[in-house]
C-alpha cells in the first residue's frame, strides 16, 4: 500500500520470511497483465480523447486479440472499452497512438516496458514489479507527479535535525494536469461497472 507521495506503508514481500527471504514486491517481475494500459489512457487524452470519444473493438488479425467471452462490441466509448477489458479496442487505440508515444508516457510514469514491436505489450505481456507499478498508479492519485517510493520518511538525529529527507516535495510533473481527472474517471468506471467490481469498498473512492 503506497500513499500518493510514495510512501509505503504496507508491503507483503513473501508468505514467509523465515523459510524464504525473497521480497516478491520488489524484486519478483511478473507480467503486468491490464494494469499496463495506464500509459495508454494517458497517451491518449494527451491525444485529445475523452472517456466518452469512441473507440473500434474488433480484432486485428483473425480472432486476436481475444475479448473472451465477451465477444466484439464495435464502436464503443474509450471508458467502455477499457472498463470491460475489451483487449482488441486497446490494441487498436495502442495502433493509433503509436508505439514511441506510447514508450515515451510509459518511461515518463516510471514504467521501463522493453521493446514495443510486439502489440501485446499493451496487454502487459512485459514484465515490472508491484513497487514500480503501483508507483505510477501513484502518479494519478496525486494529481499527475512521479513519485520515488519509499519506506524510510526521513533520518533524524539526536538534536531533532533532518539528516536525509527520502520524501522530497513532488516537483516533475509526468501527466497533464488536463489529463489527471479524465484519467481518473475511467479507472474508476472499471471498478463501479467494469472488472475491477470486486475491488469496490464502501465509503471510498476506488479506481483500478
Amino acid at each position: 500500500m503506497m500513499a500518493p507521495n510514495g510512501r509505503v506503508q504496507a508491503m507483503v514481500g513473501s508468505v514467509n520470511w523465515s523459510q524464504r527471504q525473497f521480497n516478491n514486491a520488489v524484486k519478483a517481475r511478473v507480467q503486468t497483465g491490464s494494469t499496463a494500459k495506464l500509459p495508454l489512457l494517458i497517451a491518449a487524452c494527451e491525444a485529445g480523447k475523452t472517456p466518452e470519444s469512441q473507440v473500434i473493438d474488433q480484432p486485428v488479425k483473425g480472432n486476436w486479440p481475444s475479448n473472451g467471452a465477451l465477444g466484439y462490441r464495435g464502436w464503443t466509448t474509450l471508458k467502455e472499452a477499457m472498463a470491460s477489458s475489451r483487449n482488441a479496442a486497446a490494441v487498436r487505440l495502442a495502433r493509433e497512438i503509436g508505439a514511441d508515444t506510447l514508450a515515451d508516457v510509459s518511461r515518463r510514469i516510471g514504467i521501463d516496458p522493453g521493446p514495443m514491436d510486439d502489440p501485446s505489450f499493451i496487454l502487459g505481456s512485459y514484465s515490472s514489479n508491484v513497487m514500480t507499478m503501483t508507483a505510477a498508479y501513484a502518479a494519478v492519485a496525486n494529481g499527475g507527479y512521479r513519485v520515488t517510493p519509499s519506506g524510510v520518511l526521513a533520518v533524524v538525529d539526536g538534536r531533532g535535525q533532518v539528516r536525509a529527507d527520502f520524501l522530497t516535495t513532488m516537483r516533475k510533473r509526468v501527466i497533464p494536469e488536463a489529463c489527471v481527472e479524465p484519467t481518473q474517471a475511467v479507472l474508476r468506471e472499471v471498478v463501479q461497472t467494469g472488472t475491477g467490481r470486486a475491488a469496490r469498498l464502501k465509503n471510498w473512492a476506488t479506481y483500478g
